[in-house]
């Protein structure tokens, strides 16, 4: 299974002003094939707003209100149970989570269309943690960790007949 994490930088490191981050949201909403498309930790249709109103109740600290990623996968992903890949970006998250020792507030999208390019998923990762109040500091071990996970995940799947279920 070949997965690959594109972190985009800007200016010093991989955080990005509020304002490019609303920017970016929407665009990816644009560029999905459904409407309501965002998911979060919770929920596999949220929408864009609700994630919105999280960013702007943290404190504006300059430039350091977020961070995004791109998850590449191959087109062995296509036509399998989106809700299901979800779940597993969900799980990968939360072990994102526990190895950080502090909760993320982050928001989803899947563009999954069926012409020349890869499957992929958006992930927009706040850059405070909403209970603590404090930064997030995110690094390139972090996004290696979470790669390695979403691999193991989908690993298992394709072993037991390339059905993207939910593991027991």
């Amino acid at each position: 299974m070949h997965i690959k994490i594109e972190h985009l930088l800007f200016k010093r490191s991989h955080v990005i002003p509020l304002t490019q981050l609303k920017g970016h949201i929407t665009y990816i909403g644009k560029k999905a094939l459904r409407t309501n498309p965002y998911f979060d930790h919770e929920l596999n249709q949220t929408t864009k707003s609700r994630f919105v109103k999280l960013l702007n109740s943290l404190p504006s600290k300059g430039n350091d209100c977020g961070y995004r990623m791109i998850i590449h996968f191959n087109k062995e992903v296509l036509g399998h149970d989106e809700d299901v890949l979800k779940e597993y970006i969900r799980m990968s998250m939360g072990e994102l989570q526990e190895l950080m020792g502090q909760s993320l507030d982050w928001l989803g999208i899947n563009h999954f269309s069926h012409d020349d390019r890869l499957p992929h998923t958006h992930l927009i990762i706040s850059g405070y943690n909403r209970e603590s109040k404090g930064r997030v500091n995110l690094n390139s071990y972090h996004f290696l960790q979470l790669e390695k996970s979403l691999i193991s995940y989908l690993s298992k799947a394709v072993k037991n007949g390339y059905s993207l279920t939910k593991p027991s």
